[in-house]
């Protein structure tokens, strides 16, 4: 009986030991700086799926949001993205990246006109590594980029963007940004179309000079809301736009239905 008794102590005592082992073991440093994203679940109004609807209340408004998309990221050992996998609820889309001297080979499949297609493309670079198709300054940061139809002209301060002046042939769109300057920008997943903003945004004002198709002031406001992680990465990001005249025609919900949600998981080898 003494002997059992024995047993049973060192028993429950091992026990004891173990668990505040368990309790004293620090949690694993990581190195912020190589963080990257590796999903990205977005969500919004209007979207059916089988995972249970999230209802949200954000400037005085209530929302029912449901999945609409989950993305995952694939990275090589250089840290460039190789695989973007797109999948809306039943469908498997993806994007490939294949990295060649002076260009990137992009494979793309997708939906288009009720069909599945596979697109390829090929994005030469200039000696920075960046996308020829856009002009930057020495810092490589994008400024001017030219379309088929139309010129964006980008105005930056302090590693941000201020101002975005977009010209088209019947229409000048002119965006205007906030930031949080206290945070820095989500990890940029993809480094070959220029240097991304270097705080969060948290707003963007659009307006146009054309008064003869809209009213003269901003037209369309989104902002921009963010929830963290507790090694401060950006965990949650909720994006509300607002149009202030719907009768503009401007091409956004009046009741403020162009809502999205990003959530975001990381690794950081």
């Amino acid at each position: 009986m003494k002997t059992r008794f024995l047993q049973l102590m060192i028993l429950l005592l091992g026990l004891g030991l173990s668990c505040r082992k368990r309790e004293a073991e620090p949690e694993k440093p990581i190195n912020l700086a190589t963080c990257r994203i590796v999903k990205e679940t977005y969500k919004s109004v209007g979207t059916v799926s089988n995972s249970p609807a999230e209802v949200i209340k954000l400037e005085g408004k209530t929302f029912t949001v449901d999945l609409a998309s989950s993305t995952y990221y694939t990275y090589d050992e250089k840290g460039r993205l190789v695989l973007e996998k797109y999948s809306p609820p039943n469908e498997d889309f993806y994007i490939r990246y294949t990295y060649r001297e002076n260009a990137i080979d992009v494979e793309q499949r997708t939906r288009f006109n009720d069909k599945i297609v596979t697109k390829q493309v090929r994005v030469l670079l200039n000696n920075q590594g960046l996308d020829v198709s856009n002009q930057y300054d020495r810092d490589g940061y994008p400024i001017d980029s030219t379309y088929a139809d139309g010129l964006v002209h980008i105005r930056r301060q302090n590693g941000n963007t201020t101002e975005k002046w977009e010209y088209y042939q019947d229409l000048t769109l002119i965006e205007k940004y906030k930031h949080d300057l206290y945070k820095a920008n989500l990890p940029d997943r993809y480094p070959f179309t220029g240097k991304k903003d270097k705080n969060l945004l948290t707003q963007v004002l659009i307006e146009s000079p054309d008064a003869t198709i809209y009213k003269p002031g901003t037209q369309y406001r989104v902002n921009y809301y963010y929830e963290f992680d507790s090694h401060g990465r950006v965990k949650r990001m909720v994006r509300i736009g607002n149009a202030n005249d719907y009768k503009t025609g401007w091409p956004f919900s009046k009741d403020g239905g162009h809502i999205g949600i990003f959530d975001y998981e990381y690794e950081c080898p």
